[in-house]
This record gives C-alpha cells, structure tokens and sequence, in this order.
C-alpha cells in the first residue's frame, strides 16, 4: 500500500506511473482518493505489468486517475483489498 499526500497544490492528477525493476509481473492495482485521510473513495485503478512474449518485451505501468484528488491518493494491489 501507498499513500501519495498531495498537499495544497490542487494540481490536477489524471494518471499515477509506477516504476519497478521486477522483470516479469503483473498486479491489479485500486486507487481511492481522501481529503481528510479518514474517508476514503474510489478514484480508479487497472494492471501493472512487464512481460517478454513472441521475442519483445510487453509493459504498461500506467493506472487512470478519474475525479479531483484534493489531498491524499492511496494505491493497493488488489491482493490487499479486504
């Protein structure tokens, strides 16, 4: 889990890249979005994922953003839902 305070800046987030040196993997990832930290909703998600197939190397490490953040954003695996 990860919690990204965005502060007072009001800057518009549309998308979140992750970045790892993993190789091979593939994870679904759920956003939600609070402005105490108390509260929390959803605000998007998808899969993350790098993979060598038919001789290239497949990836996509970029998950939509949908609303307004206003203060904090928060990133799971899906495997930490509960």
């Amino acid at each position: 889990m990860w919690t990204l305070d965005l502060g007072s800046t009001n800057a518009p987030v549309n998308s979140l890249d992750f970045t790892t040196g993993q190789q091979e993997f593939f994870r679904g990832v759920r956003l939600s979005v609070s402005a105490d930290g108390k509260e929390w909703s959803p605000a998007g998600g998808g899969e993350i994922y790098r993979y060598v197939g038919d001789s290239r190397r497949e990836e996509s490490l970029r998950v939509p953003v949908y609303g307004y953040p206003r203060r904090s954003l928060l990133a799971r695996r899906n495997s930490e839902w509960k």
